[in-house]
């Protein structure tokens, strides 16, 4: 590994970290943007030229569109606001579409599958997760400054969660199934920054996919497939106790009928791509046989993990 692959791995750990202990919003920008310088490289020096040339662009191109997006309306809403409040509520809009454009967020789905289908498990695990640490504080932040946008906050949610579903039982790889995936769960960490438990979720959605993307490097076929159950919320795994606390939150506060039944069918409709995949791997895996692998604790570990959403309800 090369001094410029470890400085990079460096602004990579670095850029969540700041991200966490910042307060402001511009040294949360900052942080990201250190996250970004770190991990653009990194796809070209690990993934190929060839392989990954053309996702980095999209991935830079999308990423630094929204950045400015971000920084310029930032300035003018939390610097100086504008005199006129519909000035205000333009700037805050455009705020917010620059944030749902960093995670792929519906509308601004369009570059998520594109960009992960063509890159590297470790790259697909950093930027499904720690780079949406920043877009989902300053998201969090906003709807408890602007109570007004909450509505369409949800909205939008609800459409991606069924977008997320719909692309994912279209898409024929397991790249472009974790990116669909990500459309999808963008959507419940969207919601989850009006109702609650927003960082239970995430927390849970990063280690079922680092679960995947071990599983996955590692070739254990079947592990592969138990944690796309995980990511899917079936019981008793862990994201299952997260989806039911932010349903749960959603209905004592009194959520429209037609939103609480679009989540509902998003869940029915992403269940059938994550079956498919779950049979994919564990007919393509022989009988599991722990002792067989030569990391076996390592598969103990990971398949406990898998079951801890049984033993989570107790410490609600």
């Amino acid at each position: 590994m090369t001094f410029l692959s470890l400085g990079m791995i460096f602004m990579l750990i670095m850029s969540p970290l700041l991200a966490l202990s910042s307060s402001g919003w511009v040294a949360m920008w900052a942080s990201l943007e250190v996250g970004m310088m770190g991990l653009v490289p990194l796809m070209f020096i690990w993934g190929g030229l060839f392989l990954s040339g053309e996702s980095c662009m999209k991935y830079f191109v999308v990423q630094a569109f929204a950045s400015g997006l971000l920084l310029f309306t930032g300035l003018l809403i939390f610097s100086e606001p504008p005199t006129y409040s519909t000035g205000l509520e333009v700037m805050m809009v455009i705020f917010l579409a620059s944030l749902l454009l960093k995670m792929g967020v519906f509308p601004f789905h369009f570059w998520v599958v594109p960009v992960i289908s063509f890159i590297g498990d470790l790259q697909i695990l950093y930027i499904l997760g720690p780079m949406k640490i920043v877009p989902l504080k300053l998201t969090s932040l906003v709807v408890d400054l602007y109570g007004g946008v909450e509505l369409v906050m949800v909205v939008l949610s609800v459409c991606s969660m069924v977008i997320g579903s719909v692309i994912g039982n279209s898409c024929y790889s397991v790249r472009g199934m974790l990116g669909a995936s990500s459309i999808s769960h963008s959507g419940w960490l969207l919601m989850s920054c009006m109702y609650g438990c927003l960082w239970i979720y995430f927390i849970l959605y990063v280690f079922s996919l680092s679960q995947f993307v071990v599983s996955h490097l590692w070739g254990y076929s079947f592990l592969c497939g138990l944690s796309i159950l995980s990511m899917s919320g079936l019981p008793p795994f862990v994201l299952f106790y997260a989806k039911i606390s932010l349903l749960m939150s959603m209905l004592t506060s009194g959520v429209y009928l037609v939103l609480f039944i679009g989540v509902m069918l998003s869940l029915v409709i992403s269940l059938n791509f994550y079956l498919k995949y779950f049979f994919l791997f564990s007919l393509a895996s022989p009988t599991p046989n722990v002792n067989q692998y030569p990391k076996g604790s390592v598969m103990l570990f990971v398949f406990s993990y898998c079951l801890l959403g049984s033993a989570l309800p107790f410490y609600s």
